[in-house]
Order: structure tokens, then sequence, then C-alpha cells
């Protein structure tokens, strides 16, 4: 699917910077739903955003802080989906 959308603008504190509105029944049939979480890749000319699980956030997690791998281990943790 593909939608044409335009650059808004939103103000923040004292600056006018950039702003993209994406809501519609649309994104709930692509499989977003409320409070899903989400990663946005921003690359030049380019937007991506993804769905990401309970496994993928705590990969990042540990690989940003890896005594965390630790931690999990210590009190036998499991992420479930």
């Amino acid at each position: 699917m593909i939608r044409d959308l335009k650059v808004c603008r939103k103000w923040q504190g004292s600056k006018n910077v950039p702003s993209i509105n994406l809501q519609g029944l649309y994104l709930r049939e692509h499989g977003f739903t409320i409070d899903d979480p989400i990663r946005v890749e921003v690359f030049r000319n380019e937007i991506r955003i993804k769905k990401i699980t309970p496994q993928m956030i705590l990969k990042t997690m540990t690989e940003r802080c890896p005594s965390l791998e630790d931690l999990i281990a210590q009190f036998d943790c499991v992420v479930c989906d």
C-alpha cells in the first residue's frame, strides 16, 4: 500500500519543526494496533516503521547494556510474546 502525505510543521518549544502524522484505519488493516511497540528507522529520504517484538526490544537493550544479560540469567527470566 502506498499513501501520499505531506510533511507538516509543528512547534517544538520556540522552533518550527517538520512533522508527519500517520493515523487511520489503514494502519490497523496492515497490522498496527494501539500500543504496539514500533521501531522507526530514518535514512536519507526514507523512513521505515516496523513493529517490534519483546525479543527484539530485549536484544537491543542487552546490546546497549551487556550486564543486563547477567541480570536476566540471575533471575532466570524468559521473554514471552
